[in-house]
């Protein structure tokens, strides 16, 4: 009998790219759980132990449970110490709008 492992998304974020997309996946979604639940996979995959060294917080501070949210500093600190940080995109004026269709406005009786 082949016996199978549950997935671990931990172990297949392992640099800081793979990481990066990974949590705009996460944000993309608006959903505060899973946004929560994809950092949480990322202090596990660098090690909880590490992360509480880097940012000088207890390990304790970093078992996050979806129903409690932590602290925005604490999520940037650990961001930070494992090479990823929020960049804005661009504001929404200032993306090229795009135009209607030349006869949206017009109508035509037959």
């Amino acid at each position: 009998m082949v016996k199978v492992e549950p997935f671990d998304t931990a172990r297949y974020l392992d640099n800081p790219e793979v990481i990066s997309h990974y949590l705009a996946e996460a944000l993309e979604t608006g959903d505060h759980k899973l946004i929560i639940r994809a950092i949480t996979n990322v202090l596990r995959a660098s090690r909880i132990a590490n992360i509480a060294s880097a940012t000088s917080l207890s390990r304790t501070s970093l078992y996050w449970k979806t129903k409690a949210s932590p602290e925005f500093i604490t999520v940037l600190k650990v961001l930070d110490a494992v090479g990823v940080r929020l960049e804005p995109i661009p504001a929404r004026s200032s993306r090229k709008r795009r135009q209607p269709p030349a006869h949206a406005g017009s109508r035509s009786r037959h």
